[in-house]
C-alpha cells in the first residue's frame, strides 16, 4: 500500500492508501514526495462566531438593521424569521447565514467590504 497525498492550492488536503501499482492522479502525489518538496496540510480557517443572536445582531449598524427589517426580500425575511427562534450560537460559515449575508449584500443593504469587516475575526 502506499500513502497518496491530495494537493489542493499548493497544500495537502488529504491523505489516502492505494495499492503500490496504482497510478497517480491528477493532483496527487505521494506523501513522501508532498513532504520533501515542502507541502504542509492546508490551514484550517475558523468561522467567526457569536455567542447568541444579539451579538451577531450587534454587529450591524442601526441604518442597516432597519433595512433589515423593512426589506421584503424573501431570503431577508425568512434570515429574519430564523433569527427570532435561534436559541444557539451563530457561526459565519452555516449555510443560513451565508445566504442571509450575501442577499443582503445584492441587494445593496451593506456593501461586500462591509461583509467582510462583519465576518472577519
Amino acid at each position: 500500500m502506499k500513502r497518496i497525498a491530495h494537493i489542493e492550492d499548493g497544500y495537502i488536503v488529504n491523505v489516502s492508501l492505494a495499492k503500490d501499482n496504482a497510478e497517480l492522479n491528477p493532483g496527487t502525489m505521494l506523501e513522501s514526495d508532498a513532504i520533501v518538496q515542502g507541502l504542509t496540510w492546508k490551514p484550517v480557517v475558523e468561522a467567526k462566531r457569536w455567542a447568541n443572536v444579539q451579538e451577531f445582531m450587534g454587529e450591524f449598524t442601526m441604518q442597516e438593521k432597519a433595512a433589515i427589517a423593512l426589506s421584503m426580500d424573501p431570503t431577508i425575511a425568512a434570515m429574519r424569521l430564523e433569527l427570532t427562534t435561534w436559541l444557539s450560537e451563530v457561526h459565519a460559515d452555516d449555510s443560513r447565514v451565508v445566504a442571509g449575508i450575501n442577499r443582503i449584500v445584492e441587494l445593496g443593504i451593506i456593501t461586500p467590504e462591509r461583509k467582510n469587516t462583519i465576518l472577519s475575526l
